[in-house]
């Protein structure tokens, strides 16, 4: 799904893994909650759904490998933001929503239930995007 409507604020890429800590989830959420504090986002939402797909892609993609790197970009328009999580390129299957039976991996449910909208595109080079869209609440809203 393109981004349309929306500009870019900020990008900014985190080690996969140093000093002996995988891509560190609170540095990432920090990063974001710099940059979106104040501009009418659900700050508790954003950082659950940070924390569900960064984990996603440090357990699940070359980004949490020694070398690797999670690319994290933040795009707004008027109405919402999107966040973009960009991963090495994975070592399992795309995302996929659990089934009733399954012992784990509700964490992209848990993305959809506080997102207007997300997703995943897969470059050439085998990079997953995993991209999440929240509303802005405005005065008038």
């Amino acid at each position: 799904m393109k981004a349309q409507g929306l500009r870019p604020v900020r990008a900014m890429s985190f080690p996969g893994e140093g000093d002996g800590a995988l891509v560190d989830v609170r540095q990432v959420r920090r990063f974001l909650r710099e940059r979106l504090d104040g501009v009418g986002v659900d700050l508790t939402d954003l950082e659950l759904v940070v924390c569900e797909i960064v984990t996603n892609a440090v357990r699940h993609s070359m980004s949490g490998e020694p070398g690797g790197r999670l690319r994290v970009a933040v795009l707004m328009a008027d109405d919402r933001v999107r966040l973009e999580f960009t991963d090495d390129g994975g070592t399992a299957a795309l995302p996929e929503i659990p089934t009733g039976v399954d012992e784990s991996g509700r964490g992209l449910v848990i993305v959809a239930g506080l997102t207007d909208a997300w997703g995943w595109d897969v470059g050439d080079d085998g990079r997953t995007t995993v991209w999440a869209e929240m509303p802005r609440k405005t005065a008038d809203h």
